[in-house]
């Protein structure tokens, strides 16, 4: 009985051994046809200039998400401001407009 399950023992570490082997070559060559499309994307597109484009782009976001919020705080302040000398029946609709742009800046 040893002697059956000592064959099978080697013919299952031959075959895992032929595995490795054949998955070692498959990934080499995987590895190759991945770097001859990176190399055509490389040709095709200027990546530093989608860089730059991306980087200017996050500028311009980053710009305006700044200035948006400073005018939001400055009317959430003049609200605020404005609210104590109103009377409770106007306190109500300036606090939908602004909660109407608070709204829309968070979609």
């Amino acid at each position: 009985m040893k002697r059956l399950e000592l064959f099978f023992c080697l013919q299952n570490t031959k075959a895992a051994w032929e595995g490795y082997g054949e998955g070692l070559e498959t990934i080499a060559v995987e590895f190759e046809k991945a770097e001859e499309e990176m190399k055509k994307v490389k040709k095709r597109f200027n990546l530093q200039a989608a860089f730059e484009d991306l980087e200017k782009r996050q500028k311009i976001f980053n710009d305006s998400k700044n200035t948006i919020e400073t005018m939001f705080s400055n009317i959430q302040h003049n609200y605020d401001v404005m609210t104590m000398t109103l009377p409770e029946d106007k306190k109500d609709f300036l606090k939908k407009e602004v909660k109407a742009v608070q709204v829309f800046w968070k979609k």
